[in-house]
């Protein structure tokens, strides 16, 4: 996240990661999409509530044609469980700026390899990967950063 001015958050739900990044990094331009209007409607109110400077929510689908769809292109893109990671591989680099990040929040812990070759089928590498448990669950999470090739 160093260095990034603005982040989307695709498939935002309730909020996170996006409101809490933008809670830690209050310069962070942070825009929240989802398809479902009602999500959108808290995120909107959630903003509104926290007095965030900005952060946007819209309500609006994501397909791979950000200038058609009226979503703006970032530096960082982020989603938490929005699609697998193939499918999420080959929609991101639509929505990323020259120079910026793809962000994956993995539910399953992959393999260096396995990251890397899924990648590489889109024209993007792997930056970096880091596994971990929550902390009640004990369930493992990985988190894979990419950028273009």
């Amino acid at each position: 996240m160093e260095g990034a001015a603005s982040l989307l958050d695709l498939g935002a739900g309730a909020g996170f990661p996006g409101l809490p990044l933008k809670l830690a990094r209050p310069a962070l331009a942070v825009t929240l999409v989802d398809a479902v209007g009602k999500k959108v409607g808290f995120l909107k109110a959630a903003i509104a509530a926290l007095g965030l400077k900005e952060a946007r929510g819209l309500h609006l689908r994501a397909e791979g044609d950000p200038e058609r769809e009226g979503i703006p292109r970032a530096e960082l893109l982020i989603a938490r469980a929005f699609m697998d990671l193939p499918d999420w591989l080959a929609l991101a680099p639509a929505y990323v700026r020259p120079g910026g990040r793809v962000v994956a929040m993995l539910g399953k812990a992959q393999p260096e390899s396995e990251l890397a070759a899924r990648a590489s089928e889109r024209g993007l590498r792997v930056v970096s990967s880091r596994q971990y448990r929550l902390p009640f669950s004990g369930a493992e999470r990985q988190v894979a950063v990419f950028s273009q090739a």
